[in-house]
């Protein structure tokens, strides 16, 4: 019996419960770095295979001789949660809501990774495993010069 056909449905609407969570987290949070890009929920059905950087790699289009960094989950979003003495409003709620998204992925994914694919423009992947054992988690995009 493969894994999903022993999925609990408890734990297919936790997913769903999850997935819906994370749609309306993202919605309208940005990424800012030298341009400003949209965050998107991101999915891969893993059917059965390990998580690694080919697949990421694979599931976005980008050549499989890519350069792809990876980077500690708490060390990403650290910056992204950090607020500093006398910072405005607009600062702080988005640390707020990027600390309210971390938690979500945190508490409903295991095997957090981030993946940086590219140079230049580079497409930033957050993923871990869901209990369906699919990868789940969000995707963006940096300028880095």
């Amino acid at each position: 019996m493969s894994k999903k056909n022993s999925i609990h449905p408890k734990e297919i609407s936790g997913i769903r419960a999850f997935v819906s969570e994370l749609e309306k987290r993202v919605e309208n949070l940005w990424f800012l770095s030298e341009t400003d890009a949209e965050i998107s929920p991101f999915f891969i059905p893993l059917e059965g295979k390990g998580l690694s950087k080919e697949i990421i790699v694979a599931a976005i289009g980008k050549p499989i001789d890519s350069p792809v960094e990876e980077r500690e989950f708490d060390d990403y979003f650290g910056r992204l949660t950090r607020v500093y003495d006398g910072a405005n409003d607009v600062v702080r709620n988005n640390a707020e809501r990027f600390t309210r998204l971390r938690d979500l992925l945190k508490s409903n994914l295991s095997g957090l990774r981030v993946y940086k694919i590219g140079t230049i423009r580079v497409d930033v992947l957050v993923v871990g495993i869901d209990a369906a054992g699919d990868v789940r988690g969000i995707r963006t995009f940096a300028v880095e010069t």
